[in-house]
């Protein structure tokens, strides 16, 4: 059977969270195992646009029904770094490219767009106006088009004083949006029951794509709080079960988080389970837990597929763990809880996901830092796992950064891996919270 022919495509990217765009779609192609292929020179952050390389639309497709930070992908039909040059491609087209729309039969828009430049309508007109050139036979239909084309207009990077002419122009067809619509879905503001470390629900989503997150895994969050990771990988069909060692955010008592509610108590219904069921995911919930990662409740057995978490930097949430020595016969029964320093965490994370991940298991987390530039030897090891990608996300104060960390088991456990492991030197980030509140 004949290879099919490659074609161009064009992948265009929200402008935020630009440092994970690129490690989102690696892991989005490794899920679906299609031969997606792009030159990673190509990409910067400073640009929305990345050219892709396929052999059909489907695998294209695909991508988008799968990513939360890409707008949408194109069918790329030509470029050029000013009209003449776009116009001279599109005239140098093979015929089957556009023939499909020489005859009638069909509806069709033309839409321009731009990246850096507000444009008037009247420039938009006029653009489309002059693609007449090209042998469209359709009827021009705005609202439901069977095929809708953009020109889309790169200004470069962001100026005072935007270029009078774009740097570069694509023209390309519509293939599929992408799932920015599930920020709105899954909103804390009208989630039943958040915490007051709720991650984002963009995040979230975006943590369960670099976990790889697909029907029928198991997901474990051991810093669940309200789970709103566990609500992402959810939607993705994992099956989810979380844990914390406040037992008052697993079993929804205590004072409601939001500042419309402050000072009430929680309600019956706010709890993990009803957030699930408020989306129609409660038949991929498991169970919650009061737990604490520094003694684990867990057997050392490989069956969990993968571990995505947020660990607490004693900002908004404390950093706290079990003293398992008693004092006094009065506190048998009880947990005493001691300070516990995010480096401990960390080291505790890792050697909790050792244990427990599959062979191929991915743990995913953040991890805090203050500093004018991150190093990659901070990042904590272990013989079990290893590094897939680091991508930052700047918090701004006072130099504050998280690094989205994401790690495979590559080994499988062995106790005697850990024999001579040595709890690393992480002072950089013990002092976090200390940073963090430092004036500047």
């Amino acid at each position: 059977m004949a290879a099919r022919l490659r074609r161009q495509f064009l992948c265009l990217f929200a402008q935020e969270h630009t440092d994970l765009r690129l490690q989102e779609l690696k892991s989005i192609i490794s899920i679906l195992n299609v031969n997606v292929t792009f030159n990673e020179a190509d990409y910067t952050n400073k640009s929305p646009f990345l050219v892709l390389s396929a052999s059909s639309d489907e695998e294209v497709q695909s991508i988008a029904r799968r990513s939360v930070l890409i707008k949408s992908v194109y069918q790329l039909i030509g470029r050029g770094n000013c009209y003449d040059s776009l116009k001279t491609c599109l005239m140098g087209l093979p015929t089957h490219v556009m023939e499909p729309y020489s005859k009638p039969g069909y509806t069709f828009c033309v839409r321009v767009k731009s990246f850096n430049k507000k444009l008037n309508t009247s420039y938009m007109i006029n653009a489309i106006e002059w693609l007449s050139f090209l042998p469209f036979a359709g009827k021009v239909n705005l609202s439901e088009p069977m095929h809708e084309f953009h020109l889309l207009e790169d200004y470069g990077e962001r100026q005072d004083k935007p270029p009078e002419h774009p740097k570069q122009i694509f023209f390309c067809k519509l293939l599929s949006i992408g799932q920015r619509h599930l920020i709105s879905t899954y909103s804390l503001r009208t989630r039943q029951f958040i915490g007051n470390t709720s991650m984002d629900p963009l995040l979230s989503l975006v943590m369960a794509n670099m976990a790889q997150v697909s029907p029928g895994k198991l997901v474990y969050d051991p810093f669940a709080g309200s789970g709103s990771i566990l609500i992402a990988c959810a939607h993705y069909g994992g099956y989810v079960l979380g844990s914390d060692i406040d037992w008052t955010i697993i079993h929804g008592r205590g004072k409601s988080s939001r500042s419309s509610s402050a000072g009430k108590w929680r309600g019956r219904h706010e709890s993990v389970r009803n957030n699930l069921s408020q989306y129609s995911l409660e038949h991929q919930y498991i169970d919650m837990m009061v737990s604490d990662v520094s003694n684990s409740v867990w057997r050392e057995k490989e069956i969990i597929d993968a571990i995505v978490t947020d660990p607490p930097y004693g900002i908004r949430e404390g950093l706290r763990c079990i003293d398992d020595t008693l004092t006094s016969k009065e506190e048998e029964g009880q947990l005493k809880e001691i300070k516990y320093n995010l480096s401990a965490v960390i080291f505790d994370l890792l050697k909790l996901s050792a244990r427990l991940l599959v062979k191929g298991g991915r743990l995913v987390y953040w991890l805090p830092f203050i500093g004018d530039k991150f190093d990659p030897s901070y990042i904590p090891k272990h013989p079990s796992l290893s590094l897939v990608s680091m991508s930052e996300q700047c918090l701004s104060q006072n130099f504050a950064s998280r690094w989205l960390i994401t790690m495979e088991k590559t080994l499988q456990f062995n106790s005697s891996l850990e024999k001579d492991l040595v709890h690393p030197d992480l002072t950089p980030f013990d002092d976090f919270r200390e940073k963090y509140f430092q004036k500047k």
